[in-house]
């Protein structure tokens, strides 16, 4: 009469299968785990995924885009319109005209700045290895003159496009609107994440419109909002209106504004950042990679002796 042999099994918790899993490097904007689940999803579903992370990271993603947002804030009443006074001269009103485009200058660069840090820090945190701030800073400003470079093609391009009956400007602003991502992530030149940027977005332009269409809709009031303030007639309206000391009042405008900005650029930076993800699991299947390695981790000779089986 057979009798059924005694085990012994001594179980390791499943959080360090996804560890070792993680031990990973991230090479070509690889995603491996932690983006649970990692799946293609229609453009609900980014969104949906997108809004989720960002209200998960709200007071991080939001207040580090602020603070960046700040200082360039902080020369709109020194360089920017100041409020409307009757009988200005010429040379006020030129003035005025030269800060305020230096002001967009400056808003413009500082908007692809924060882009990049939004992208490192909610791409790592979808893989569920959250950076620190710091860390995210220093890799957007290493990449940050590729990452002018690639604003200026793409402004360039849209322009052309723009001038070409409207239609082209659509498809270049869909073929590049992964660029940025790719670059801010992934260890690729400039002509590489151009060309990325093409091969991965093959096959998403209904996602893309889809989600453009939105991020415009949940960006608009904030920086519309920063834009009324910023004219010259509302300016005079509030000084007239508002009987506290213009000082004060700029203060206010200032911090209020810059949290406005934070806001719209957190937004449109983990919607962007997402439907990049997206794309690489679309088109390069990364949610397969992320399970292989998973597999493979829970089979490694770590994990086998971290187990402790034996009969």
């Amino acid at each position: 009469m057979s009798r059924e042999r005694d085990t012994e099994q001594s179980l390791s918790p499943l959080h360090d299968v996804a560890r070792l899993a993680r031990r990973e490097q991230v090479r070509g904007g690889q995603v491996e785990s932690g983006f649970a689940p990692l799946a293609p999803r229609v453009t609900g579903e980014i969104l949906d995924a997108a809004l989720d992370l960002l209200c998960g990271r709200a007071a991080l993603l939001i207040g580090v885009c602020a603070l960046l947002w700040l200082p360039v804030r902080i020369l709109q009443p020194i360089l920017g319109v100041q409020p409307w006074e009757p009988g200005a001269d010429m040379n006020a009103l030129l003035g005025q005209l030269v800060g305020t485009a230096l002001v967009g200058i400056a808003g413009a660069l500082m908007q692809s700045f924060a882009n990049a840090v939004v992208t490192i820090l909610v791409f790592h945190a979808a893989q569920g290895e959250p950076q620190s701030v710091a860390f995210a800073l220093q890799r957007a400003l290493r990449r940050f003159p590729g990452l002018l470079v690639i604003a200026i093609l793409t402004g360039i391009a849209s322009m052309i496009g723009m001038a070409l009956c409207i239609l082209p400007y659509f498809y270049v602003a869909w073929k590049l609107a992964l660029a940025t991502s790719i670059y801010a992530i992934e260890d690729v030149s400039i002509a590489e994440a151009l060309q990325r940027s093409f091969t991965l977005s093959i096959g998403s332009f209904l996602r893309w419109a889809g989600i453009t269409i939105v991020t415009f809709v949940l960006v608009i009031p904030y920086s519309g909002l920063v834009g009324g303030v910023d004219h010259p007639l509302v300016l005079g309206w509030l000084s007239e209106t508002v009987h506290v000391d213009p000082a004060v009042m700029m203060i206010v405008l200032v911090v209020c504004t810059s949290l406005l900005m934070g806001v719209a650029a957190a937004s449109a930076g983990v919607i962007a950042t997402v439907f990049y993800i997206d794309c690489l699991v679309r088109r390069e299947g990364r949610d397969l990679r992320a399970r292989v390695a998973t597999l493979a981790a829970a089979e490694s000779p770590v994990h086998a002796r971290a187990s402790g089986t034996r009969t």
